[in-house]
């Protein structure tokens, strides 16, 4: 019995489609989605004023949360942006003091400041731990105490080394 309902409805939807195409053409798609949409107008027309503003109010209740949560990301992204400001900063003024740092240092290495350099270094007074076994040019940390200088290095010590 179904299967005959079926067999009818497909029937009837062919014959109409058919006579539909013969009477109208290739626009007979465009007079059907005229139609559809003036029967949607002319129901939509039908809605009282009072039910459309309940159905909005609505809507706008069920999308309050979503707002809330979205002003709440707003403000939390607000605040990391000033945080990463303040980082920034920071890091920009630590950046200066370094690349200071490297500047004099770059300074003193160089060839017109090495006089200099040697200077400064000819005026502090020459420790014997941090010259054994190394002809005089390390700046090694004192050896811990009870220690000889001796043992830090497979050279013999120099005269000066107190052994």
């Amino acid at each position: 019995m179904f299967c005959k309902a079926f067999k009818m409805l497909f029937l009837t939807g062919a014959v109409l489609g058919g006579t539909g195409f013969l009477l109208f053409g290739t626009n007979l798609g465009s007079y059907l989605g005229t139609m559809a949409s003036s029967v949607k107008e002319s129901v939509e027309g039908q809605i009282p004023v009072d039910f459309e503003i309940k159905r909005a109010e609505k809507l706008i209740m069920q999308i309050d949360p979503q707002i809330e949560n979205c002003k709440r990301d707003v403000a939390r992204a607000e605040v990391e942006l000033e945080e990463l400001h303040a980082s920034v900063q920071g890091l920009e003024k630590s950046t200066g003091q370094e690349e200071k740092r490297l500047k004099t240092g770059a300074r003193l290495l160089s060839g017109a400041a090495l006089g200099l350099g040697m200077m400064m270094l000819a005026a502090q007074p020459a420790r014997a731990d941090s010259v054994c076994g190394f002809s005089g040019t390390s700046t090694l940390p004192p050896p811990a105490r009870g220690t000889d200088c001796r043992a830090r290095s497979r050279r013999p010590c120099p005269p000066r080394c107190p052994a």
